[in-house]
């Protein structure tokens, strides 16, 4: 079995162009569909995938949840990894686990059989990307420049609940507080020669499985569904957002 959580809990940014917009950005609306919502359906083409909807605001995930009686509910009103770590506490350490942020309303199908079907073979951390050219005009989103190309990063991750480990919830949480926190872990060379010379992806790869403590590896996604959230004005009316 594996398990696939959808985090809810990012705040919507006040915007002149979109004046009526919800509290959360899982809870958007894109061809009258809540992003969270076409996130569960997606999901629930998967019979052995149980579903959990990890939310700050229990009264708007509910009137999401009537439409998908197959996931469970979990409310926490603290920091992300706070509520992750709440949401995965009775998960078995064999079981896998997808991570996925709550407004990614693009999200295919084949993307997330992708990553599971990695995360099944390998006992490693994945984390999808996508290539800079995958995007939409008129959307950018944060990317480095690999020898392979140009890629920015999915918001999901999958891997056994068992490298989810105390360790690598206070990595994250440090990052989160304060991003510098990377910065210090990866050095001055490696930066240094970001500037000059494209690193390799299996080079970002060991940087980042070095900071963290448990292997993880970069998965090229066909397709932009992973990275395509609704983090700004772009992104809103690329998706059509009324």
């Amino acid at each position: 079995m594996s398990v696939a959580l959808v985090l809810v809990s990012e705040k919507t940014r006040p915007s002149a162009d979109f004046t009526s917009l919800p509290p959360l950005r899982g809870l958007i609306s894109v061809g009258g569909i809540p992003a969270e919502d076409r996130i569960l359906r997606v999901l629930s083409t998967f019979s052995d995938l149980r579903q959990l909807l990890a939310t700050t605001d229990e009264a708007a995930a509910r009137r999401v949840l009537r439409s998908s009686s197959r996931a469970k509910m979990v409310v926490g009103f603290s920091s992300p990894i706070e509520l992750i770590r709440s949401a995965l506490q009775d998960v078995p350490q064999e079981e896998i686990v997808l991570l996925l942020s709550g407004d990614l309303p693009f999200l295919e199908r084949s993307e997330i059989e992708n990553l599971l079907t990695r995360a099944r073979r390998e006992k490693s951390l994945f984390v999808p990307i996508v290539e800079l050219g995958k995007l939409p005009g008129g959307v950018e989103k944060r990317n480095l420049a690999f020898k392979e190309g140009t890629y920015c990063p999915g918001l999901a991750l999958a891997g056994s609940r068992g490298l989810l480990t105390e360790a690598l919830f206070g990595k994250l949480e440090s990052v989160l507080q304060s991003p510098l926190a990377i910065l210090k872990q990866i050095g001055s060379r490696f930066l240094l020669k970001m500037l000059f010379v494209k690193p390799y992806l299996s080079e970002a790869e060991k940087l980042g499985s070095d900071f963290l403590g448990t292997e993880l590896k970069l998965i090229p996604m066909p397709s932009a569904g992973f990275a395509r959230n609704l983090s700004s004005t772009a992104d809103l009316h690329a998706a059509g957002v009324p």
